[in-house]
């Protein structure tokens, strides 16, 4: 019977020993702690590379900065809907700050229309636009150039068939300042009476000039 407790006890130590030291004679708790630090460092060198993916990212937008003069001015134009040619004079552009956020201010000229843009200069959008056309009597008054040439093209003629100017000459009735134009094509004397702010006809008239 000694012998028989003997061999249970034997057996049972055996079997104690294959669980704590596994197969490989290697502890069971400790292979197991070593994987799930394995599997822990992986995750954190994974969440590691995510960071440092994350941190380029940033880093490339903080380099790229603010958009240029250049590129707020072709923004501005390309809205506007017109070509840096036809703009009167030249494009206007300076750095403002619109509300506390950093801004392009972009401003030009075309013919009588004055345009101004307000312009984020991280984004490029846009945040303002204005466009105010100015009245043409604060463009000054017409040349007489301009008065012939309205007169001209409202009798249909050109300018040489004209075989003698009577007068171009700037004058006033009731107020408004106008040119009197007076020419002959032929035997005929032509009369116009112009506007000189605004160029408007406000009078035309004609007649047969025969001399006795």
């Amino acid at each position: 019977m000694k012998k028989a407790l003997a061999s249970v006890m034997i057996a049972g130590a055996m079997a104690a020993s294959l669980t704590l030291f596994g197969c490989g004679g290697q502890p069971a708790a400790t292979e197991k702690k070593a994987e799930t630090t394995e599997q822990t460092q992986t995750k954190t060198d994974t969440a590691q590379t995510n960071t440092t993916k994350t941190e380029t990212k940033s880093g490339n937008q903080t380099a790229a900065g603010q958009i240029s003069q250049e590129d707020a001015k072709r923004i501005a134009l390309e809205d506007a809907g017109v070509n840096e040619a036809d703009v009167t004079g030249s494009v206007r552009v300076m750095q403002d700050t619109d509300d506390g956020v950093p801004s392009y201010d972009v401003d030009f000229l075309v013919g009588t229309t004055e345009y101004e843009y307000d312009i984020d200069a991280t984004s490029g959008v846009i945040l303002k636009v204005k466009s105010t056309t100015e009245d043409q009597s604060s463009a000054g008054q017409v040349s007489q150039e301009d008065a012939k040439r309205i007169a001209l093209e409202d009798a249909g003629v050109n300018e040489a068939d004209v075989t003698g100017y009577v007068k171009v000459e700037l004058d006033t009735d009731n107020g408004v300042t106008k040119y009197d134009v007076g020419f002959h094509v032929g035997i005929t004397e032509y009369d116009y009476d112009i506007d000189a702010t605004t160029g408007a006809i406000l009078s035309r008239g004609s007649e047969i000039d025969i001399d006795d």
